[in-house]
């Protein structure tokens, strides 16, 4: 996974996130799919780790990485550890993060930023592929319609 910035796009099922593999794919653009906001806690690292598997399988030729959003929970954090999640976005207190970041290390996982206020939430738009285009190619600016 690189840590160059890509763009962002929030995913909350596996059909917002074919859509966004296959715009970002049809385009030859590398994204970063993120989970919606705390999605550790209500979804559990599992859910993403599959949601991820999933769309790789249905979009095979797509290039891109995935973040999930653990907020503040230091146990959903080394729960996604253990589910061979690939990134995490951790905000918990800074010994927490160090901790959880050297068991990161050891395991091969990234703790990385989201961004919200950047990021394409797919759930606000109607046509998930239409919005993920736009979205890459700088028309649509905001999450609204």
């Amino acid at each position: 996974m690189s840590k160059e910035q890509k763009p962002q796009i929030i995913v909350h099922d596996l059909d917002e996130a074919v859509a966004a593999l296959i715009a970002s794919s049809d385009m030859d653009i590398a994204v970063t799919l993120v989970s919606p906001k705390g999605a550790a806690s209500y979804a559990g690292p599992g859910w993403f780790r599959e949601l991820i598997c999933l769309a790789k399988e249905k979009v095979p030729d797509s290039q891109f990485d995935s973040i999930l959003d653990c907020s503040e929970d230091s146990g959903q954090a080394l729960a996604a550890l253990r589910e061979g999640v690939k990134a995490i976005n951790y905000k918990g207190s800074e010994k927490k993060v160090l901790k959880v970041r050297d068991i990161a290390h050891q395991t091969g996982t990234e703790l990385l930023e989201i961004d919200y206020s950047q990021a394409l939430d797919l759930s606000l738009h109607d046509n998930k592929s239409s919005a993920s285009r736009d979205w890459l190619t700088g028309k649509l600016t905001k999450n609204s319609f």
